[in-house]
Order: structure tokens, then C-alpha cells, then sequence
């Protein structure tokens, strides 16, 4: 960091017994009444109130703006204060206006232009230095007031509702941005607000992402329990004997005893291979089709219903056929995979190709994109949050598909969770086959939540809701 922009050491602010009354017709309004407080080196103080409480007074009587009535405030260094507005001066660049700062401070033309270039890359602005406000969104003007608060080279830095009027996204940006600036070089920041919100610390990034963690997990760590406890209480309820109703705990025994023998982990694997094998050739499908059926309107009139009929179909249907064309095989198998899957993906495409905003077509049109470069550069990016909600839908459908053929196709050959189903139920084995249902709902609930977390990082990414 540049030594222009070193802190000094010696403030702080301290405001004793402060009062601010205005006149007004014949009588007096108190905006601020015995207001004490004390703000250390390098604090970061928020003053949270409502609309008319005085928080805007009391920042305007540090500056120096008002004069109290009664009482002191006083600030040990040098202050710059951002405003409720940017307040940017029209006629001058990003650059201009915080170059402005600088010359005021008596910094030469030659450094004042590095260290202006050098603040704006601290707010991350590198390519808008030579923007006027008018071109600049409300996010980067306050960026750009930030900056040139900075240049003021202050001790204290007061904030007056600096992102009130900015939508959420932008402000939650701002705040990190302010956030890591004061942790970088350890201003005393005095910000006022009316949202409590604001007003709470900025999480750290890992956080962040252990609370979203542990938001998305803890109801379905809950719901897992009142299952096992229903589960159990069914139990001692008598309605069936522990040999044909095993409680819980013997069946999470056994699964511990399960998962420490290899073939238990072959039987998953082997499944999980037709899945993904199954799935893969179903999102290709899928994708293909749902470009054919958007680009050739004819093969829209002629297919599209069709489309709608397939993803209505259970995949049981597939059964006798796929076992009359290719017998007790891996090849029916997967073609039952395969049709309960892509109907599900070739709709989610086209839905989102149907819904891709037409201001976005000609905007690729006017840049001279056209057919499949269209399709390549507009079209299928902006489809992309349906394209995942088909692809999650697909899984759900081969997932369940493949479940059925395993029991039903029962392609023996191979060891799988199937055939370990039907070889427990043959027995039976009841605490066996409840060890396989836990096994395929966990695996089922894994592969859901990986689509669920890359279609919420599509739409953080977007702006469209990372939580949705």
C-alpha cells in the first residue's frame, strides 16, 4: 500500500453529552439529546436508528457540518464522510473526482494520477477510471465516493446510509468491499444506518459457507430423526414382530457390519456405474433433442407433445419391451434408464429456450450472432439455470428407473443393490433389505443436493437468488 495511504496512530472520536436542537417556527426540535460514546483506534462502530433519530445530525456535527447545542464532539485526526448519495461531481471522471481529493490534499499531477488508478483497483473499478457518473451504476458511484474518501488520506471515516438506496445484491458487495478496506488499513469507521441488518458484522467467507452449510443441513438431520423415532415407536408398538420389523438400531448395526465386507461396496459400485453410464447417454440425448426440436419448427409441431407424453410415462412400461428386444441385459437396463431420463432433460432445455429473454436475442443478434453461434453465445448460456433443473429432474427419474430394472430386469450376472434386494427378500432378510433402502435414499438425497448446490451457484452467480 502506498505510505500516502498510511494511518495515522494517534485517533479516535469521542462524543460527551451532545445536543442538537433546531429552531423551528416558535419552537425548537431536538434532534440529539445527551448522546455520549467513545470510538477507539481502528474501530468499526455502527449507529443504528430510525428515519428522523438524528444519526444523520450527529455525523454532520464530527464533520463539522453543524454546530451542537450543548455538549462536545470531537474527533482526534482527519475526517471524510460519504453520503446517503455519491454525490459525485458530474463534470469529472471516476478518476477526476478522486483525483480531486488528492489535489486538494496538495499531492503533485504526476503521483495524483497513479495513486487515483491505485484507489479505484482498490475498489475494484479497473476499467471505469474514465467513466463520468452518469455512466456509472449506483453500486459504483458509491465505489467511487469510497475511493475518493480514501484519498483523503483520513484518520476517521464517517458513513451516512451510504448504500440505503442500492439494491440488495449490490449492497451485500459493498459491505464486503468496506469491510476488507477497513481490515486492510484499519480506518476508525463510524457507519450510521436504519437497517439492522447492515449493522450486524460481515461474516467471513468460511462463515458464510458453514452457516449455508448448516442451513441446508440441519432439516434434513432433523427429519431423519422424527423418521427413526416414528420408526421406532411403530416398533414397540407390537404392530408387527422385531423379525418381520426390526427397529433402528439393529438395522444401523447391521449396516455398519455391511459396509466393512468389499462386496457390499462392488454391489454400489455396480450400481452406480449403469446410473452414470445410463445418465450420461440420456443428458446427450436429451440435449440434442431439445436443440432439434427449438431450431426445426416443424419437428416442434411434430415432436413437442410427443415430448410432454414421454415424461408422463413410467418408465415400468419400458420393461417388457426392453426385455423382449435385448433380453435379461445391461442393454435393457439402460434403455429403461435412458427414456425415464431424457424426456425429463430435453424439457428442461427447451423450456428455458423457450423463456430466454427476447432483449437478449437481439442484443446477441445486434452483435452479429446468428443460427448456432446464437444458440452457442445467447441462447443455451441463458437457458442454463432450466438446463440444471432438467438435468436434477433426469436424475431423479433414471435413479428410480434403475432401481426398477435392477429388481425387475434382474440381470443376475453382476452383483448390485438390485440383485442384493431380491436376494433379501428371498430369505428373507429384513434388516438387509431396510440396510438397502437406507443405502439407496442416501445416495439418491447426495446426488439431489450436489444438483441442488450447482444450480444455487448458477443463480448466486446470476443475481437471481443463490438460495432458491
Amino acid at each position: 500500500m502506498s505510505k500516502l495511504l498510511a494511518l495515522s496512530e494517534k485517533h479516535a472520536l469521542s462524543v460527551d453529552r451532545l445536543t442538537v436542537a433546531f429552531a423551528y417556527e416558535d419552537q425548537l426540535l431536538l434532534a440529539l439529546d445527551g448522546a455520549t460514546f467513545e470510538v477507539k483506534r481502528g474501530e468499526f462502530v455502527c449507529v443504528v436508528g430510525a428515519s428522523g433519530s438524528g444519526k444523520s445530525t450527529l455525523l454532520n456535527v464530527l464533520a463539522g457540518l453543524d454546530r451542537p447545542s450543548a455538549g462536545r464532539a470531537h474527533v482526534h485526526g482527519r475526517v471524510a464522510m460519504i453520503f446517503q448519495e455519491a454525490t459525485l461531481l458530474p463534470w469529472l471522471t471516476a478518476t477526476g473526482n478522486v483525483e480531486l481529493a488528492l489535489e486538494l490534499r496538495g499531492i503533485k499531477a504526476p503521483e495524483r494520477r497513479a495513486l487515483a488508478y491505485e484507489l479505484l483497483a482498490r475498489v475494484h473499478l479497473v476499467g471505469f477510471e474514465k467513466r463520468r457518473p452518469h455512466e456509472l451504476s449506483g453500486g459504483m458511484k458509491q465505489r467511487v465516493a469510497l475511493a475518493r474518501a480514501l484519498a483523503q488520506d483520513a484518520d476517521v471515516l464517517l458513513m451516512d446510509e451510504p448504500f440505503a438506496a442500492l439494491d440488495a445484491i449490490s449492497r451485500d458487495l459493498l459491505h464486503e468491499e468496506l469491510e476488507r478496506i477497513w481490515k486492510e488499513s484499519r480506518l476508525t469507521v463510524l457507519f450510521v444506518t436504519h437497517n439492522a441488518r447492515e449493522a450486524l458484522p460481515a461474516p467471513h467467507p468460511a462463515h458464510r459457507s458453514a452457516a449455508r452449510l448448516w442451513s441446508g443441513l440441519w432439516p434434513k438431520l432433523g427429519a431423519v430423526l422424527v423418521t427413526l423415532l416414528i420408526w421406532q415407536f411403530v416398533v414397540w408398538s407390537g404392530w408387527k414382530p422385531e423379525s418381520a420389523l426390526p427397529g433402528p438400531w439393529p438395522v444401523l448395526k447391521r449396516l455398519a457390519l455391511d459396509l466393512q465386507h468389499p462386496d457390499f461396496y462392488a454391489a454400489i459400485v455396480a450400481t452406480l456405474r449403469r446410473a452414470a453410464f445410463g445418465y450420461g447417454i440420456a443428458a446427450v440425448a436429451g440435449f440434442a433433442v431439445a436443440i432439434l426440436i427449438a431450431r426445426i419448427k416443424l419437428l416442434r409441431r411434430a415432436v413437442g407433445s410427443l415430448l410432454v407424453g414421454l415424461q408422463s410415462m413410467p418408465s415400468i412400461a419400458w420393461f417388457p419391451l426392453a426385455i423382449l428386444l435385448l433380453e435379461r441385459s445391461e442393454g435393457a437396463i439402460t434403455i429403461v434408464v435412458l427414456m425415464g431420463a431424457a424426456p425429463a432433460i430435453a424439457g428442461g432445455l427447451l423450456t428455458g429456450m423457450d423463456h430466454v429473454h427476447p432483449q437478449l436475442v437481439r442484443v446477441g443478434r445486434t452483435m452479429g450472432a446468428d443460427g448456432l453461434s446464437l444458440y452457442r453465445h445467447v441462447v443455451l448460456p441463458a437457458a442454463l439455470p432450466a438446463f440444471v433443473g432438467g438435468l436434477k429432474q433426469g436424475w431423479a427419474f433414471a435413479w428410480r428407473s434403475l432401481m426398477s430394472a435392477e429388481l425387475l430386469v434382474a440381470a443376475t450376472n453382476q452383483t448390485s443393490i438390485g440383485q442384493q434386494l431380491q436376494s433379501a427378500r428371498a430369505l428373507p432378510d429384513t434388516q438387509q433389505l431396510l440396510v438397502l433402502m437406507i443405502v439407496i435414499f442416501v445416495i439418491g438425497i447426495v446426488i439431489d443436493s450436489l444438483f441442488g448446490a450447482l444450480d444455487r451457484a448458477i443463480r448466486q452467480r446470476w443475481g437471481l437468488g443463490g438460495e432458491a
